[in-house]
């Protein structure tokens, strides 16, 4: 479990350091703060031999380049990797370094390099895919060692699409075995996601959990089965799952609204990350107040059985008074369960344990 995380050099963070971490953490604070860059830095650290979340965090963001259109060549997405580091500029000598102390430590660097000749395929490949070759290179190292290779970016600093997914297909023959994680984002888990993870989940006691946890938005809840649905990137959906209700046939899931949906990807996503770490960004996106008291027990109870650490944020005040309730309810609360305030300027977070929250919300001081 990770007690301090230290980030240089990444988005908005010069310099910041989360310390006191628990099991179970809530990140508060006005927006632009830099709440949701906490939980990318974590991805970004604990998936270190995976590429797919440094993709994912700048598609998400929508940091794409206008991509450039090559006389009877296919256009490519790219996307603009400066945007991870402090300044929003991809130049040479650019780094940003993610550092946690557990046990062992655990560690990730970025950095923009002068690219060398032959440095490997991937740079053959963009060569002759791109009339403006290699203009840079993205070089990842850390503790423990990782095996990615130093990865071409265009002469405008980004990354295209078809040398990303060449070089995902590089690390994912040689990668070693990592904890697991799951990163749920405002809008939820997607349905390719969740249908991947329902197949490790489905006729096993993890199921049950799953129907457990959406049995507090709606009791009638019986059984919840996947169905072959095509589906398209890129378009919101919430197909790919039924549900069966008492006495009614089924229904599509995504006929029941923002919350159950919510509470399935957490669920889900919840059951897959044992021994492991989740980061869910809002946490209460389409949950009302009244079932989140429940939601905090559930999560705090698989966290605690399934020994995963939860990282999450939140705007809303009736979802911090909820865990201030867990707080008064759990034994072990102090030092278990924490609040972290982000605040513009802080080198640190504002720290609150589990004493602290449950005081706050007996005066209802803001703690936000």
């Amino acid at each position: 479990m990770i007690r301090s995380l230290t980030i240089n050099g990444y988005r908005g963070f010069s310099k910041f350091a989360l310390k006191e971490l628990g099991r179970i953490n809530l990140f508060v604070g006005r927006n632009n703060t830099g709440k949701t860059t906490l939980l990318e830095a974590l991805h970004l650290l604990w998936s270190a031999n995976d590429l797919s979340p440094l993709w994912g965090t700048l598609a998400r963001r929508g940091e794409q380049a206008v991509p450039e259109i090559i006389a009877g060549r296919q256009p490519q997405m790219e996307v603009e990797i400066g945007h991870l580091f402090t300044g929003h500029q991809t130049s040479f000598g650019q780094e940003f370094f993610i550092e946690a102390i557990n046990s062992p430590v655990r560690s990730v660097k970025y950095e923009i390099m002068e690219p060398k000749p032959q440095e490997n395929q991937l740079f053959n490949m963009l060569n002759a895919a791109d009339p403006g070759g290699v203009g840079m290179a993205l070089k990842i190292s850390g503790t423990p060692k990782l095996s990615i290779p130093v990865i071409p970016l265009t002469r405008r600093g980004t990354l295209r699409n078809d040398v990303y997914n060449q070089a995902a297909v590089m690390v994912r023959g040689a990668k070693t075995a990592t904890p697991p994680i799951e990163f749920i984002a405002t809008e939820s888990l997607n349905v390719p996601s969740l249908q991947q993870i329902w197949n490790d989940v489905q006729l096993k006691p993890e199921e049950e959990l799953v129907l457990r946890a959406l049995r507090f938005i709606d009791p009638k809840i019986e059984r919840i089965a996947p169905v072959l649905q095509q589906y398209y990137w890129g378009l919101p959906s919430r197909g790919g799952f039924v549900a069966r209700r008492e006495k009614e046939d089924r229904v599509p899931i995504g006929s029941f609204g923002d919350g159950i949906w919510r509470m399935f990807s957490l669920a889900v996503a919840l059951s897959r990350a044992k021994n492991g770490m989740l980061l869910i960004d809002e946490i209460d996106t389409g949950l009302h107040y009244t079932v989140m008291t429940e939601m905090w027990r559930f999560v705090n109870e698989v966290a605690r059985d399934f020994d995963i650490q939860v990282f999450a944020t939140t705007h809303s005040y009736d979802c911090v008074h909820s865990l201030a309730t867990i707080c008064r309810e759990a034994r072990d609360s102090e030092g278990q369960i924490t609040i972290h305030r982000i605040e513009v300027g802080k080198t640190e977070s504002i720290v609150f344990t589990g004493k602290q929250i449950q005081s706050a919300a007996e005066r209802e001081i803001e703690i936000r």
